[in-house]
């Protein structure tokens, strides 16, 4: 689910804020024998403010109607970011047409961007119209250009020649990702296909609430490309033990052709000084964003060999 709202909100008051939280978990307990997915969504739904527009990605079918069921409830009009298209034209730029029928053609170099990033692109650009419906062509194609610059450090983040601590250390490609739902894992299988990246050794790390049963069909893509899988864990109460995650992954993988070696390292440091065995081997690290960040403090990213 991806709901963006995007203006403050006066006369929200306390009594309101009392309300919606009784209504929410009303609304949970009911839903407890529903999907996962459905669960998890209505906690996101707390961003919802009333009288304030809110953008709605597209979404599962099956989750779309009670999504917008529930946002309405709440007293928020919904815009469908579904409205705008993104065509992709055979010289690769895309042309971006919003509902009042402006559109724009930009080369933004996003030929080897997959759905997902799209998608998120389309949300950001509806958000901008709906703030700025009178915008003209050359200030909205100012507004994609601007989207399309934006890097979330450690979100398909694709790193090559990154400096070791090691002496003379270097490896030659990791990726660094912060998935940790099954739509987040299923994006970088998919972009992992996109850089043609395969046979690659696998660091693993998630919160212990992560390990649930929809993660599973993504996550067994992902480990079926891998060369080797290292467990490990983030220094996070929340995080799921190297022992956790590796009896997760035997259950996703146990029905799989090809079961990669799993590696069990109790930290983010002894995982590191094991890497350096394939450090001319591509790399992919995946999770929590707590393992990114101890990657990123003990690594200088700053600096290539």
């Amino acid at each position: 689910m991806r709901l963006l709202q995007f203006a403050p909100c006066s006369g929200y008051s306390r009594a309101d804020r009392i309300e919606w939280t009784l209504d929410f978990k009303k609304t949970l307990c009911k839903m407890r024998s529903s999907s996962i997915c459905a669960c998890r969504s209505i906690q996101k739904l707390g961003i919802i403010r009333r009288g304030v527009p809110t953008v709605l990605a597209v979404q599962q079918e099956e989750l779309e109607a009670w999504l917008i069921q529930e946002v309405e409830k709440r007293g928020s009009s919904l815009i469908d970011a579904g409205t705008m298209s993104i065509q992709r034209k055979e010289n690769g730029s895309y042309q971006f047409q919003w509902p009042d029928q402006v559109s724009v053609c930009c080369n933004l170099g996003l030929q080897q961007k997959t759905l997902p990033y799209l998608e998120c692109l389309r949300t950001v650009m509806m958000a901008a119209h709906t703030l700025f419906p009178e915008a003209p062509e050359e200030k909205r194609r100012g507004w994609v250009r601007a989207a399309a610059g934006i890097k979330l450090p450690g979100r398909l983040e694709y790193l090559e020649h990154v400096k070791g601590l090691r002496e003379n250390s270097c490896f030659s490609r990791i990726v660094f990702d912060g998935g940790h739902n099954a739509t987040a894992l299923q994006a970088l299988a998919d972009q992992l296909k996109v850089w043609q990246i395969e046979n690659y050794v696998l660091v693993l790390g998630f919160a212990r609430d992560k390990l649930i049963d929809p993660l599973q069909v993504s996550l067994s893509q992902l480990c079926g490309h891998a060369s080797r899988i290292f467990t490990t864990q983030a220094q996070s109460p929340r995080a799921a033990s190297p022992e956790e995650l590796s009896d997760f992954l035997a259950s996703v993988l146990e029905e799989s052709p090809r079961f990669p070696p799993i590696e069990l390292q109790a930290t983010v440091e002894k995982t590191l000084e094991r890497l350096y065995a394939w450090q001319e081997e591509p790399i992919v690290v995946s999770g929590s964003f707590y393992l990114l960040g101890e990657f990123f403090q003990i690594l200088n990213l700053g600096k290539e060999c």
